[in-house]
C-alpha cells in the first residue's frame, strides 16, 4: 500500500497538469525584489507543527501512528504537493506577494481516512491562503478568521532535494522519445524519500518504486513495484537494473551519477 501511494504521489507531481493562471491573479513585477527572494525561500518541504496555535498531532487524528501533514512548495514550476496525513497530493499554486493561491482543488490518493474530516479541512484551508510569513525555518499560513497552520521546515539529504531527469546513459545522451518512437514520452525521472525508505519515479512508460537503504550509498530492498503498461520491455529493464544495482552516487553541479556494481551508468539533472 505505502509503494502504491508513493507511486501516486511521485505522478500527481510529475503530472505538471494545472489550470491557466486565472484572470484576476496578477504576476509580481519586475522590481518586487523582495517577494522574488520569499518565493525561492520558501521552496522545500515544510512539516505541519501547529493549526490555530496549537501543537498539531496526526496520530491523535486518527488513533493511529500516521505521519505529519507536509507541503512541499515549488515557485519555480507553479506546483504545491505533499502528504495530508493520509494521502498524497499534488497541484497549481501561484506565489505572489505574501500569498499563495491554489486556483483549483488539489488532486489527491482515495485512501480513507476517518471520515477524511481533517483531510478536507486541511485541504479547504490551502484553498483559502490568505497571507504568509517566513521566519527562518518557520512557516505561517493565514486564512480565514482566525484559521492558521505553522509549518516548520524539513531538513532533507541532497539527494531528495529535488525530482532528477534522466539526460546520460552510459555516457552517451539519451531521449526517450527515440526508443518508443513517440513524441509525447516524458524523460525518465526519479525521486528520492529518505523518511519512507523508498525511489520512485518514471521509466518512461511506467510509475515504479523501490525500497531503499541509505548507507555510503543507497542499497536496494525487495523487489521493484512498477505499474503494468506495455511498452518495449528492454529499456525499463535496463534502467531499473542499474538503479538496483547500485554501487554509488556523486552529486556535483545539480548533476546526480548513479553508477552500478556492473559498470553501467545513469546521469540525471536536478530538475524543481
Amino acid at each position: 500500500m505505502h509503494k502504491l501511494i508513493f507511486i501516486a504521489l511521485v505522478l500527481l507531481i510529475l503530472s505538471g497538469c494545472g489550470p491557466e493562471r486565472p484572470a484576476d491573479t496578477v504576476p509580481p513585477a519586475e522590481n518586487d525584489v523582495e517577494h522574488l527572494d520569499t518565493a525561492s525561500t520558501i521552496a522545500g518541504v515544510w512539516i505541519l507543527d501547529q493549526v490555530n496555535d496549537t501543537l498539531f498531532d496526526m496520530t491523535e487524528v486518527y488513533g493511529f501512528t500516521s505521519p505529519q501533514p507536509q507541503l512541499q512548495l515549488s515557485p519555480a514550476s507553479n506546483k504545491i504537493g505533499g502528504h495530508s496525513g493520509c494521502n498524497g497530493f499534488g497541484g497549481t499554486a501561484y506565489f505572489e506577494a505574501d500569498k499563495i493561491v491554489v486556483p483549483e482543488p488539489v488532486v489527491a490518493t482515495q485512501m480513507g481516512c476517518g471520515g477524511n474530516v481533517w483531510e478536507n479541512d486541511f485541504f479547504d484551508r490551502l484553498m483559502q491562503i490568505k497571507a504568509y510569513t517566513l521566519n527562518g525555518d518557520t512557516l505561517q499560513i493565514y486564512g480565514n478568521g482566525d484559521n492558521s497552520m505553522l509549518f516548520l521546515r524539513k531538513k532533507l539529504h541532497p539527494l531528495e532535494m529535488n525530482y532528477w531527469e534522466l539526460t546520460r546513459v552510459n555516457d552517451t545522451l539519451f531521449d526517450i522519445k527515440k526508443v518508443y518512437q513517440s513524441p509525447n514520452e516524458p524523460q525518465p525521472t526519479i525521486r528520492f524519500d529518505l523518511e519512507k525508505k523508498q525511489l520512485g519515479g518514471w521509466n518512461g512508460c511506467n510509475a515504479f518504486g523501490l525500497d531503499i537503504e541509505l548507507k555510503d550509498t543507497y542499497y536496494t530492498s525487495g523487489e521493484l513495484f512498477s505499474d503494468a503498461r506495455g511498452c518495449y520491455p528492454g529499456w525499463s529493464e535496463k534502467f531499473h537494473r542499474i538503479l538496483k544495482d547500485n554501487k554509488k552516487y556523486s552529486i556535483k553541479n545539480d548533476v546526480l551519477l548513479l553508477e552500478s556494481r556492473g559498470g553501467e551508468t545513469l546521469e540525471f539533472r536536478k530538475v524543481e
